[in-house]
């Protein structure tokens, strides 16, 4: 349900052509100063929520690579360059083009790079992008157990989750990536993989770090069919360092604080006031305790039938002890049926607890 209500919200986003129009003139704004990236200039007088018209950028899509090689351009430096715009995009600004499929990127005569269709695009407030980087990171220095710790931090893990056989299969997964040689490291694959894993163990994965995965599987392999041997994680290295300065800069942990304290203050407002609802209601005899249980219900019935059994067993006894009447030479004929009754119903309870039903 999780995937089909962001596929629509998605999608009713990438039909608000007002919607891309706004990003198109953010995307601008942000690489305004580049030289290698255009986005095509909206006309807000000639758009409207259902009309979006635009600057037309002429130059080769990616899908045409053999047009592109007769070009006088550099194929492996021109995916280097779109690799590392949408780095820019995820780690500097937080706003990234969603949709980086060959369709939607145009190589101009003089090199630079086009990109059309702004209708999906993806944001990372602190949390998810810092999220974000743990992931990339951990893949990046193939730290498996670190990585599943940040994986279930991330997930909403289901009932019976077996944190350590899912730990064991990513560190596992890293293990073999590790080995291999960094210009055979496809970050793409890597991806797919986590998520196979995750989707293999029923974890949740919030919707924007969903996303993100899948923005980079397709960047990866979009980059690759202009230079089969660029290899992302080579682009993302660099970004290593920048990211843990962020992360530990005092603007980041003054921001972090200043939350902390929001929150705290909050707390403190909302706190006295539950606990005097509380006491009102103690007061007023309308405090009342639910209790939840799970699961419960297979345990009682078995203590439940264990007593009838016992009782059975040992009013059993009793009669043909007493050799209550009627009788069939010296034994109880009642004691006997319910003697034998207790023996087949204990058997039975007994079967039931062993196979743990």
């Amino acid at each position: 349900m999780a995937v089909v209500t962001e596929f629509q919200r998605s999608l009713l986003r990438e039909l608000d052509f007002k919607r891309e129009e706004r990003n198109a003139q953010e995307f601008a704004v942000n690489f305004a100063k580049s030289s290698v990236v255009r986005f095509p200039r909206v006309f807000p007088d000639l758009s409207t929520a259902r009309v979006l018209t635009m600057e037309m950028l002429e130059g080769i899509s990616f899908r045409e690579a053999e047009q592109i090689e007769q070009m006088p351009v550099d194929r492996d430096e021109l995916a280097r360059r779109g690799a590392i715009l949408w780095m820019d995009m995820i780690f500097r600004d937080g706003f990234y083009h969603a949709d980086p499929h060959p369709g939607n990127l145009v190589v101009m005569r003089d090199g630079t790079l086009g990109i059309f269709d702004c209708g999906m695009v993806g944001r990372m407030d602190d949390r998810l992008r810092e999220s974000v980087e743990e992931v990339l990171l951990c893949v990046a220095s193939h730290d498996g157990p670190q990585l599943a710790r940040v994986l279930m931090r991330l997930c909403s893990p289901p009932a019976g989750f077996d944190e350590a056989a899912f730990s064991a299969d990513l560190t596992d997964f890293i293990s073999f990536y590790g080995s291999q040689p960094i210009e055979r490291f496809q970050l793409g694959n890597a991806l797919n993989e986590i998520a196979r894993c995750i989707s293999r163990y029923r974890l949740v994965l919030p919707s924007a770090m969903a996303q993100i995965i899948k923005v980079l599987v397709m960047l990866d392999g979009t980059a690759k069919l202009l230079s089969p041997k660029l290899n992302l994680i080579e682009i993302i290295g660099p970004y290593q360092h920048r990211i843990f300065l962020r992360q530990m800069s005092p603007r980041r942990q003054l921001k972090k604080l200043h939350h902390l304290v929001s929150e705290w203050r909050y707390m403190a407002q909302v706190i006295p006031r539950g606990l005097l609802d509380v006491l009102k209601q103690v007061q007023e005899g309308e405090f009342d305790v639910h209790l939840q249980h799970r699961r419960l219900e297979p345990a009682v019935n078995r203590l439940v039938m264990g007593m009838v059994v016992s009782a059975l067993f040992l009013g059993s006894s009793l009669l043909l002890s007493n050799k209550v009447p009627p009788l069939l030479g010296e034994h109880s004929i009642v004691g006997s049926f319910f003697f034998f009754l207790s023996g087949a119903l204990g058997l039975r309870l007994i079967w039931k607890i062993w196979r743990n039903e």
